[in-house]
């Protein structure tokens, strides 16, 4: 009972799968929901995890010591599973601000997960970047700017590119390999 929107997303596959709306007759209809319903939970599930993870943080600012309320603002991050958004409680800190979910989550505001950089990374590097956004909404249902998907995909192709030209092939072998 803690979780009704997953609960309520796994009677959604149930019902694909025993075809209780008579519209799942072709398999391509029915993968297509089971894609959807999957994807709809995955959003779910990360973003029960962020609020969870928000009140976690709360619980342990709100005993630091030097440390008061100071507002909340909305933080929001781009996944595979589409955009995850919570309110997160800003703590002050003498003159800083503190925003302790984001630094133990790993997200920044408008970011983008380590798992949605590889795939737009993959699809800007297959084509250009305009067919890169265009492959991301079509198979994960995800809108990015075509300079979002330039932005992520050109730091990891020099990244590679960097450890391509530090890859010292000896003498006697081909590419590495004896």
């Amino acid at each position: 009972e803690r979780h009704p929107l997953l609960r309520s997303r796994v009677e959604s596959l149930l019902a694909i799968v025993e075809d209780a709306a008579g519209d799942c007759e072709q398999a391509n209809v029915a993968e297509r929901r089971v894609i959807e319903e999957l994807r709809q939970m995955g959003n779910e599930a990360l973003t029960a995890w962020a609020e969870r993870g928000v009140e976690k943080q709360t619980g342990l600012a709100q005993v630091e010591p030097n440390w008061r309320p100071g507002g909340k603002k909305k933080l929001y991050w781009y996944t595979t599973f589409g955009p995850i958004t919570v309110m997160e409680p800003l703590w002050r800190n003498g003159t800083g601000i503190e925003r302790p979910f984001s630094v133990v989550a790993g997200v920044a505001c408008r970011g983008s997960s380590l798992p949605l950089q590889r795939v737009m990374t993959d699809f800007g590097a297959d084509d250009a970047f305009r067919p890169g956004a265009a492959k991301l909404k079509e198979h994960y249902g995800i809108d990015m700017p075509v300079s979002t998907v330039q932005r992520t995909t050109e730091p990891h192709a020099e990244g590679i590119y960097a450890q391509d030209r530090a890859r010292v092939i000896a003498p006697g072998t081909v590419a590495g390999v004896l």
